[in-house]
């Protein structure tokens, strides 16, 4: 690329094994750390990073080919999710960074299954939102899509996916995202 940037940057992740070869069962994906810009007028905090820095590590984007300039970086995030019947131990593997006309680089993973199944619901209350208004505001065309996608993530991370200051009540469709043991079916009269 010009001036030394790399473009295409792939990322792969390899199979987790424990000593003895066995794979772990569940799954790893990877996600590129997006940034947002903080304004300058932004409301200080005391633990609020220091006022040059400008660009904030915030949103999670999905696993796709990424460029980065010459100098710069890239951060990556790894989630890994143990199956209830993955056997206990420790797990290795590698990601490996691929770009194009350049030497792999392979870094090594390691994970650490525990004796433990999550139940299958959420057993602690979160106050958690999403904030519909803002997301229609930042996504007006594909609101819909943006939330369902919000609603995902949320869950993936074992959180109650809902906008705890909603205005109106949520789709039936949505509903049954939020809370799928409900089965919310509507009635027409």
């Amino acid at each position: 690329g010009s001036n030394g940037a790399r473009r295409g940057v792939r990322i792969e992740v390899g199979e987790l094994k424990a000593a003895d070869g066995t794979v772990l069962k569940g799954r790893v994906k990877w996600e590129r750390v997006g940034y947002v810009e903080r304004q300058p007028d932004a409301i200080s905090h005391p633990s609020a990073p220091a006022p040059g820095e400008h660009w904030l590590p915030d949103a999670l984007l999905p696993a796709a080919p990424f460029d980065v300039c010459n100098g710069g970086t890239q951060a990556i995030w790894l989630t890994a999710a143990a199956d209830a019947d993955a056997r206990p131990g420790v797990y290795r593997g590698d990601v490996r960074v691929l770009v194009p006309d350049k030497d792999v680089q392979v870094l090594p993973v390691e994970l650490t299954v525990h004796a433990v199944t999550l139940p299958a619901t959420f057993g602690m209350r979160t106050s958690v939102s999403m904030m519909e208004p803002f997301v229609r505001r930042f996504y007006p065309e594909d609101f819909r899509e943006r939330t369902r996608q919000l609603q995902d993530l949320m869950l993936d991370h074992r959180l109650n996916a809902d906008n705890i200051s909603r205005w109106e009540v949520p789709d039936v469709e949505d509903w049954n995202v939020i809370c799928p043991s409900s089965s919310v079916t509507t009635t027409a009269l």
